[in-house]
């Protein structure tokens, strides 16, 4: 009886005349082959599963222990999808050996679409003109304080109140470069407010009724309204 790990587990077993054969399914048909062929179920040794010769263009899906990779599909030599253990990451088209577009559909409408030739993706369009392109509304997250606060990566406009104004304190702009916030205030007063260079070049610490748009340059956050 010969056996089969998938994955390191017996997932079945097969009769072979030999010991050191497996059972192969190649473009020729199936039969059985020795861990040194190009194609087969293998265990252990590199490649757990192939379809296809991997010298001609097919669907694959391979196994290499000496690259981590968990699973794959492959096109040719063309890698269109890896799961890798290490890093723990998904790739398309991760060989970059070609451009081959990425597609996400719902009732045959695009949701997603990257083109590769072009390194831009759409969201709802399958022509995306800028390195992201959204046809459709765009929803972004909102709160109102009217107590001192911290803003994160989950705030983006913040409605202020309270009287007196509340102090708002700033993420490191070193460590969110390009992240934008809009701090509205409808309210007279000035608040305090890490520092930041206005529009007109001096820094400042506070902010006072109306809008407050800042955007981080990877060393200082910059108003940029």
């Amino acid at each position: 009886m010969k056996q089969i790990l998938i994955f390191g587990f017996l997932a079945f077993g097969l009769s072979s005349a030999s010991a050191q054969e497996v059972l192969t399914k190649t473009n020729g048909g199936a039969s059985w082959e020795t861990p040194s062929d190009d194609n087969g179920i293998y265990s252990g040794d590199g490649k757990l599963v192939t379809l296809t010769n991997i010298d001609y263009d097919g669907f694959s899906l391979y196994h290499e222990l000496t690259t981590h990779d968990v699973f794959g599909i492959k096109d040719g030599s063309v890698n269109m999808l890896t799961v890798n253990a290490s890093p723990n990451e998904i790739e398309i088209n991760g060989g970059g050996s070609a451009d081959v577009n990425f597609e996400v559909k719902s009732d045959n409408d695009a949701m997603i679409f990257v083109d590769a030739s072009e390194d831009e993706m759409g969201v709802g369009t399958t022509s995306p003109q800028s390195t992201l392109d959204v046809d459709g509304s765009v929803s972004l997250p909102i709160r109102l304080t009217a107590s001192t606060t911290t803003l994160s990566s989950t705030d983006y406009t913040i409605l202020v109140s309270g009287s007196p104004a509340p102090t708002i304190t700033l993420p490191s702009a070193s460590s969110c470069e390009g992240r934008m916030y809009r701090i509205i205030r409808s309210l007279s007063g000035t608040g305090t407010i890490t520092s930041y260079v206005t529009s007109t070049g001096p820094a400042s610490t506070s902010y006072t009724q109306g809008a407050l748009i800042l955007q981080g340059d990877g060393s200082n956050w910059r108003q940029v309204n």
